[in-house]
């Protein structure tokens, strides 16, 4: 079964092991010409949440597709990670699927 390309109703971006940080983030795997799709990191997605919660005074998700992530350099949330005024700023795994983050040798 395929899964559907945009990003889930709740989802306002995607990572992806198979992303690339010059997409918009918006879709759950790349479309089919490979010109937009998830992100590939976590830092990209905590930089499109910072721009959109100055925006949308919402909840806001993040879905990270399953798979190994390697990091290069500590991912670091502060203060302006959060969403203002009772709203909340999530990461999740997305549906079914189980993200890994490590780093080091």
């Amino acid at each position: 079964m395929k899964k559907e390309n945009s990003v889930s109703e709740r989802a306002d971006f995607c990572v992806s092991t198979e992303g690339n940080d010059a997409w918009s983030g918006r879709l759950v795997e790349a479309n089919e010409s490979r010109t937009d799709g998830p992100f590939a990191t976590l830092a990209k997605a905590r930089d499109a949440v910072r721009d959109l919660k100055d925006q949308e005074r919402r909840d806001l998700l993040v879905h990270v597709r399953g798979g190994e992530y390697s990091l290069d350099d500590t991912v670091v949330f502060g203060p302006e990670d959060s969403q203002r005024q009772g709203f909340t700023v999530r990461y999740a795994a997305y549906p079914e699927e189980e993200p890994v983050f490590s780093a080091g040798v």
